[in-house]
């Protein structure tokens, strides 16, 4: 059986100008609580540097993430290069003193920085 991901390819996701221009491979991939996915290099990057495209884009780009197209709501899949393997981790992966990379839909508007694994600013 073939992985699919049970969204539309048209779903709108999240990722950076780095990984849309060719610049940096898919390294991290997350299934947000609100169904969100984002799919990110190993750049730190601020709001200015994030674009919404659809998933088919994403698949195009770098069709690896098929692999992990069943990550359920509340996981990461992580990878220290494209040629490597994924590896899912679970709920809340980081400890509590270890920033993680977040997008939060707060009040309409995106935030992006860091945070403890909670959507709390």
């Amino acid at each position: 059986m073939t992985k699919r991901f049970k969204e539309s390819l048209e779903t709108a996701v999240l990722t950076s100008k780095y990984v849309v221009s060719g610049n940096s491979p898919i390294v991290h991939i997350a299934h947000h609580e609100d169904g969100v996915w984002e799919f990110f290099g190993k750049e730190i990057i601020n709001e200015s540097e994030i674009m919404v495209v659809s998933l088919r884009q994403i698949i195009d780009i770098d069709p690896t993430v098929i692999q992990v197209s069943d990550l359920p709501i509340e996981f990461s899949a992580v990878r220290e290069l494209k040629e490597k393997e994924w590896k899912i981790v679970s709920k809340n992966p980081f400890a509590a003193t270890s920033p993680c990379r977040f997008l939060c839909v707060v009040y309409g508007t995106l935030r992006f920085g860091y945070r403890n694994c909670c959507c709390g600013v």
